[in-house]
């Protein structure tokens, strides 16, 4: 086990429950708000551009974090 590199992934969810972001399509408007601070605002790492599934992980569905990370949305 020594010459392997070892993680935990832990996976978080996040409900919205309010009026001011309520309507059609405000899910999608959040999830895309995140995205937009935390790789073009914050430049907390870069998006991945290339699509792994085109239904479940889609181009630009996320991106690799400076820490190492993945933030997946």
């Amino acid at each position: 086990m020594d010459q392997r590199i070892v993680g935990i992934e832990t996976e978080f969810g996040c409900m919205v429950r309010s009026d001011r972001f309520g309507g059609r399509g405000s899910s999608e408007r959040i999830v895309e708000a995140v995205k937009d601070h935390a790789f073009l605002r914050r430049r907390i790492g870069l998006l991945d551009m290339h699509a792994r599934d085109y239904a479940f992980e889609p181009a630009r569905s996320g991106g690799f974090l400076v820490n190492g990370g993945r933030l997946y949305v």
